[in-house]
């Protein structure tokens, strides 16, 4: 005789268990040799591990990967070391981690302390340390605790479904069809709602690592490039006010020392008057020992008059003595050169109307430099080389 079994459903478990992995590795690029010990050693105790770069899929972003990942793992390993600390992705992860309701263990390899937030997120939460010594025992420690933790947070299965039986009538065949029928409506039913929340909820755990990571990436992308864009228009700020200052000192010294030695030619000018004055008048008292007028002025010409002693201002670092006045002859070939001045070398030089000036240098060597090089010691030889 058949008989008709109304059957309830089949044992299931919660949502966390139906999760494709076990244990979410959150740890900075910088401890990735740490990183990928600790999954190892978990995966060998039969931990199923998501840890990036390595589980990413191709063509997958970073932020899309993190938030699908984080929605499928029911623990995360918070690898704490300075370099987590200071990372703010880690950080993002942490705030998701505690968002999707995940058990996270923080495992310090480096004795710091957490930042404000992580002592906000960690407050009640015991560390576990994996320090001094080798990782390696402090690794089997965690998988201990996680498959502990794994163990008292799987429910228990739903008892085996309870088959009633009866004898089938000829007037209960049509009321078995009418319930097999509504049976399977209400399973179809059951699998379009179960299906429809199933996708509902893993939206809303993926929008914001989807869609809010991406735009503030780029958000912090637009700013550090204007961040640099203004830094570097400072410099060139600074950079041309810092030419244009010394420009305008180079300026006012270069005036500073042509005033000087057109004051140095004043003075001469002034003490070669007064000395006239004196040979005048003493040419009254003797007219016969006043040399001829000729002879006085082949003197002059030869550079008789008392000289000035001074050094040169030359950005090349020296000048140049040429035979005479100018640097080209009259037939227009290159007057030659007889010797070179150096900076902070001091010598004598006789100052006239012109733009070349005769030159005495300590040596013996003598010529013309133009007056423009010239820098007055404001001092009188007390006598010649």
């Amino acid at each position: 005789m058949r008989s008709l079994g109304i059957l309830k459903p089949e044992a299931s478990r919660v949502d966390l268990s139906e999760k494709p992995f076990d244990v979410f590795i959150s740890h900075s690029t910088q401890d990735g040799q740490a990183a990928s010990a600790i999954k190892q050693h978990l995966q060998a105790s039969g931990l199923k591990c998501w840890k990036a770069p390595d589980d990413i899929n191709p063509g997958e972003s970073w932020p899309s990967a993190i938030g699908r990942a984080l929605g499928s793992c029911r623990t995360m390993v918070l690898v704490w070391s300075s370099n987590s600390l200071a990372s703010k992705e880690v950080s993002k992860e942490l705030t998701l981690a505690m968002r999707n309701g995940l058990t996270v263990i923080p495992f310090r390899i480096e004795d710091v302390q957490p930042t404000t937030e992580w002592d906000y997120h960690l407050a009640n939460t015991h560390w576990m340390d994996a320090f001094p010594g080798d990782l390696g025992p402090f690794v089997d420690r965690l998988a201990s605790r996680i498959h502990g933790i794994m163990g008292s947070r799987a429910p228990a299965e739903i008892p085996a479904p309870v088959v009633v039986q009866k004898p089938i009538t000829p007037v209960d065949r049509s009321k078995s069809r009418l319930a097999a029928v509504l049976l399977t409506l209400g399973a179809v039913v059951a699998a379009a709602v179960g299906t429809a929340w199933f996708f509902s909820r893993s939206a809303a755990n993926k929008t914001p690592a989807e869609t809010a990571a991406p735009a503030a990436e780029q958000k912090s992308a637009e700013l550090d490039a204007l961040r640099r864009q203004a830094e570097q228009a400072e410099k060139e700020k600074a950079e041309a006010q810092r030419e244009a200052a010394e420009k305008e000192a180079e300026s006012l010294r270069q005036i500073a020392q042509r005033a000087e030695a057109e004051k140095q030619v004043a003075l001469e000018r002034a003490s070669q008057a007064e000395e006239a004055a004196r040979s005048a008048q003493a040419a009254k008292v003797s007219p016969a020992s006043a040399p001829p007028a000729a002879a006085a002025d082949n003197n002059a010409a030869r550079g008789g008059a008392r000289p000035l002693r001074g050094t040169i201002s030359d950005p090349d670092g020296y000048t140049n003595i040429r035979r005479g006045p100018g640097t080209k002859k009259p037939d227009g070939s290159e007057m030659p050169i007889v010797g070179r001045i150096v900076i902070g070398e001091v010598f004598d030089y006789f100052p006239d109307d012109s733009n070349w000036w005769r030159v005495r240098t300590s040596d013996g060597k003598q010529g013309y430099v133009h007056n423009s090089r010239i820098v007055p010691t404001a001092e009188f030889p007390a006598s010649g080389f």
